[in-house]
């Protein structure tokens, strides 16, 4: 039985070292720039009525999955870059110090175009991916204000009531024509904030309709990035 385990441990470590190496390679053949040169070759013509299909929500995801492992692989290679230089930690930095740093550059590059690399390299437009992630990002965006709005809406509701209630409880002229300026700077800051939030991109329902149904996919994703980001302490 032990030896079953170790067997299998040593399957698992090879695995993991093959895939390693695979996507390692797949950087070197495929930088950064030649990359970003095939993604500008391609075109992509949205819909016009601006609404996502299943079909590019399950893109979307097949992507995003994809894109995890590219984003895993290059922040462990810039973790693995940037603790060779704290180990060469000196007054005068050399030539393979500056050389490790600039590796750090393209690591950081292959983090950054992971979900690019990824569409590309399942066969997918990168130009219809990126019109995707924008709508998605753009309807989550208008889905907080919304929400921020709604309570925002019902605070205020809440705040006016007290106040006016006050107003009417105090038993001098002042009192009330303080509470009066402060109902009226409460509205007009209400006003402020409800023009503030009418957003000039288009968002139709559709679009808020099918990111419901993907919302918790969306979110697990994003999270799995999140764990991968460089910028993010341990």
């Amino acid at each position: 039985m032990v030896r079953l385990i170790f067997i299998m441990a040593m399957l698992f470590m090879i695995s993991c070292s093959s895939e390693e190496e695979s996507i390692n390679k797949e950087f070197s053949d495929k930088g950064t720039f030649k990359l970003m040169e095939e993604v500008e070759k391609e075109s992509y013509t949205p819909p016009k009525d601006g609404n996502l299909s299943v079909k590019q929500m399950d893109m979307y995801i097949k992507v995003k999955e994809a894109a995890i492992v590219y984003a895993r692989q290059a922040a462990d290679n810039l973790k693995k870059s940037s603790e060779k230089i704290d180990k060469n930690d000196k007054a005068e930095p050399g030539i393979d110090d500056y050389m490790t740093a600039f590796k750090n550059l393209g690591d950081v590059a292959d983090f950054i175009t992971s979900d690019l690399r990824a569409a590309t390299k399942l066969g997918y437009n990168p130009k219809e991916y990126q019109w995707v992630q924008e709508i998605i990002l753009k309807t989550q965006a208008a889905e907080i204000q919304e929400n921020a709005v709604k309570y925002a809406k019902s605070s205020y509701s809440g705040m006016k009531e007290q106040l006016e209630k006050q107003r009417d409880a105090a038993t001098s002229k002042e009192m009330r024509a303080i509470f009066d300026e402060q109902l009226k700077s409460l509205s007009e800051g209400m006003k402020e904030m409800e023009k503030n939030s009418i957003s000039d991109e288009v968002i139709t329902d559709h679009n808020k309709n099918l990111l419901t149904k993907y919302r918790d996919r969306i979110i697990g994703l994003d999270a799995e990035i999140r764990k991968w980001t460089m910028l993010e302490k341990e």
